[in-house]
């Protein structure tokens, strides 16, 4: 991950992400990282909320330390909740393949290809749905995903938790790559319509 820490100390690195997240976290927002990776959201979000929670959200449970030192070393005295599982629609457990050399990708749905095949490692992970984690949102909710491909069940996953936690505003964002939705069968079509079935919402890209 080391590679992947680094290339965040580029300013500009993910920009757009880095505004939304600072434009839409309150001093009392829960924020929540589906995908949390080493935390470095995590960590910009830890500096501007003071009474809301940090929730991370990361399949990989080696990252856990990273995530917590990123959020800590922004603000060590924010509610911090860590879940070391993926987010999906059928609980139980489900084998991630993470680029051994590189791994700041780990896929569900990953593309057959002999020619990286010893460069692809796997790892089992739990699966949760999002609504069955103890998590008590404050009455703003800001939610990151990075999903590789997953984002339609999480949408679905996030549509279930907002029926549960009614009453509050949620602010969506997530970042995708068409090959991992290629990859999993799915299409660009799909998730704008669940946005704009589910959530009542537009999208913008």
């Amino acid at each position: 991950q080391l590679n992947h820490a680094l290339s965040y100390k580029n300013p500009n690195f993910d920009l757009g992400m880095r505004h939304w997240i600072v434009n839409h976290c309150k001093h009392d927002t829960t924020y929540i990282d589906i995908g949390a990776n080493v935390g470095t959201f995590c960590g910009i979000a830890a500096r501007h909320i003071t009474q809301g929670k940090i929730i991370a959200i990361e399949p990989l449970t080696e990252m856990e330390n990273s995530i917590r030192m990123n959020v800590q070393l922004n603000n060590p005295l924010v509610e911090f909740h860590h879940f070391g599982c993926a987010i999906g629609e059928n609980e139980g457990e489900n084998i991630f393949e993470v680029y051994e050399f590189d791994n700041r990708v780990s896929l569900l749905y990953f593309q057959k290809n002999t020619d990286i095949a010893d460069k692809v490692k796997n790892s089992q992970v739990l699966v949760r749905k999002l609504s069955s984690l103890d998590i008590s949102p404050t009455n703003s909710v800001v939610i990151k995903i990075d999903a590789e491909g997953a984002e339609i069940e999480i949408l679905n996953q996030i549509y279930e938790f907002t029926e549960k936690h009614n009453g509050i505003e949620y602010y969506i964002c997530f970042e995708f790559a068409m090959g991992h939705i290629q990859r999993s069968n799915r299409t660009f079509d799909e998730i704008f319509n669940i946005i704009n079935s589910k959530f009542g919402s537009k999208a913008y890209f």
